[in-house]
């Protein structure tokens, strides 16, 4: 039954966000995640989050301490799931593990494989130093030899890894089920060992979900409940808590599901940038862990490049100034952006952190791993066999056809304008073809991902209702452009040319012909606003001073 009103809560490593839904009654509230001392209970977060609500709706959904409506929870309090993988063959078993381990909402610390390039002291030393939460171990195919699986067991078994909170970690084994025996006498005395199916069976088989729920229970049972007070939450809940990345995935599963389209998903936080993807109905999901908008902004200069950065703002604004406002977020990470050279520099570093997390995820996701596996291993591939995860045609370089983009995370939920989150995701992503762009409202997304698991029809109403605001639709031709030659025609209620270099916004209501580069047509129905994006793949940004400050403000205005 469908509830008259609920309370939905993400208890997050730094905010502790709170949405109530009565009817069409939507009020957020956040307050901060109390998991320190000398406020060291979440319990005490949630109840300052929902007495904001008490106050904005004038009633009373608390009686002392005891919570009196029906409320959701998701959490990544403690810095979510931190795992270290190791597998046999970096591009072949090791990439199968990191995949199960990302879709189970994992942070991978680091990949450990016999042909990464380190000794084995040198792997020994990465263990010691990264201590994670839990370690998943894959390699080998069922009826193989167990002696390279053997070998990186020995690695593990003498760095003697210890985890964060505690210093016997849980380790999943999902490889060649004959090495069995060897991991639980070797490994057990250091690890809490748990077997599970084999991730890569066969070279041409991928089996991740036995893996990937196995991480998902012991998440639960030995990670997530050290946060103070999570017992007592997991007690008031109407559902179970969903690690908040689960909860997430679980959404855009739904609107590709619901859509009948290819959907990309970003969620640009402070510390990490998630990419989820469900193309072709097959879903992936990336952690840059090195890369968000406060306490890895560092990291996302260091990785992009200056010059990079650079290429976003006016050249007035110097490299001083970027490296300022970088240390500045660091030492202060809910610091805002006190005038318009700081939010101009936050912007070009969300571009980029958007651009290295989505170069990650295509590289991740895509058929250049298929590519790999049918020049190396074509003797060994059944005919016809196709390789599960393959998302596109083998050999292509580009993730298509995305149909649908979407940003999260505060940094574009909460940016200044809408057509400023739509300026950072068309510069960050890129997208080329006819792309419907959008934006996940007060950062909905892993709330209704928790609403899910008990009222799937009222996820979905409250996802249309109120999460997803539609920006655009773009309209971008593929490759490079002249500056000042048409790129794009439109015909239907009016004619429009777009120009090389050009952007162009505009209310169209109708059904249009889209002529692109080389005279290939294709018609469409589009109501609303559509951006005509004339800049090139990649885009084109003048070197020349003067005339890059001219065309950032006109890009800039165009969308205004």
């Amino acid at each position: 039954m469908k509830p008259k009103y609920i309370i939905i809560i993400d208890v997050g490593s730094t905010f502790t966000k709170a949405h109530f839904v009565e009817d069409d009654l939507f009020v957020t509230q956040y307050a901060k995640t109390t998991v320190e001392k000398p406020a060291e209970d979440v319990m005490i977060g949630v109840r300052n989050a929902i007495r904001g609500i008490e106050e904005k709706t004038g009633r009373k959904f608390l009686d002392g301490d005891k919570i009196i409506i029906p409320f959701l929870a998701t959490s990544s309090a403690g810095g979510g799931l931190q795992m270290l993988v190791a597998g046999l063959v970096r591009r072949i078993t090791a990439d199968s593990a990191e995949r199960a381990a990302l879709s189970a909402g994992a942070i991978i610390m680091d990949v450990l494989a016999i042909d990464d390039g380190r000794t084995p002291y040198d792997k020994i030393g990465a263990i010691n130093y990264l201590r994670p939460d839990m370690i998943l171990f894959a390699g080998g195919e069922e009826g193989g030899a167990v002696s390279t699986v053997t070998g990186i067991a020995e690695i593990i078994s003498m760095a003697k890894p210890k985890g964060r909170f505690v210093e016997k970690i849980p380790l999943v084994y999902a490889g060649n089920k004959d090495a069995r025996e060897f991991i639980q006498s070797t490994l057990g005395k250091v690890l809490d060992v748990y077997m599970t199916e084999n991730v890569r069976p066969r070279i041409d088989i991928e089996n991740p979900v036995p893996a990937r729920e196995k991480i998902h229970e012991l998440f639960m049972e030995h990670v997530m409940e050290r946060a103070p007070g999570y017992e007592k939450l997991k007690e008031l809940v109407s559902a179970p808590i969903l690690p908040t990345p689960g909860a997430m995935s679980r959404m855009v599963k739904n609107i590709a599901k619901n859509w009948h389209k290819n959907v990309l998903c970003v969620d640009l936080g402070g510390a990490t940038t998630d990419v989820f993807s469900c193309v072709n109905r097959v879903f992936n999901r990336t952690v840059s862990a090195n890369l968000g908008m406060s306490y890895s902004m560092g990291n996302v200069l260091h990785n992009a490049g200056v010059e990079n950065v650079m290429r976003w703002i006016p050249p007035d604004i110097d490299e001083d100034n970027i490296k300022d406002e970088v240390a500045n977020k660091m030492l202060d990470p809910t610091k805002i952006p006190k005038d318009e050279v700081d939010m101009m520099i936050e912007e070009a570093l969300a571009r980029e952190a958007i651009r290295l997390a989505f170069r990650y995820h295509k590289n991740f996701a895509e058929a250049k791993r298929a590519a790999y596996l049918v020049d190396k291993f074509a003797s060994t591939l059944r005919p016809k066999k196709s390789i599960p995860y393959v998302m596109a045609k083998v050999g292509r370089s580009e993730m298509k056809p995305i149909e649908v983009i979407i940003g999260s995370g505060g940094a574009l939920s909460y940016a200044r304008k809408r057509e400023d989150a739509l300026l950072i995701l068309l510069d960050g992503l890129q997208p080329t073809g006819i792309t419907e762009m959008g934006l996940d409202n007060r950062f909905m997304l892993p709330h209704l991902g928790a609403l899910d698991q008990i009222h799937p029809d009222t996820a979905w109403d409250l996802f249309e209702r109120f999460c997803f605001i539609p920006l655009a639709t773009c309209i971008a031709p593929p490759g490079k452009v002249e500056y000042g030659k048409t790129v794009l025609h439109i015909r239907g209620d009016e004619d429009i040319r777009v120009s090389g270099g050009e952007i162009l916004k505009k209310r169209l209501n109708g059904e249009y012909e889209i002529i692109f580069p080389g005279k290939k047509t294709m018609k469409i129905e589009i109501h609303g606003d559509a951006v005509l994006d004339g800049r090139g793949r990649p885009i084109r940004i003048p070197e020349e001073k003067s005339l890059r400050t001219k065309k950032l403000l006109e890009w800039r205005k165009a969308l205004s």
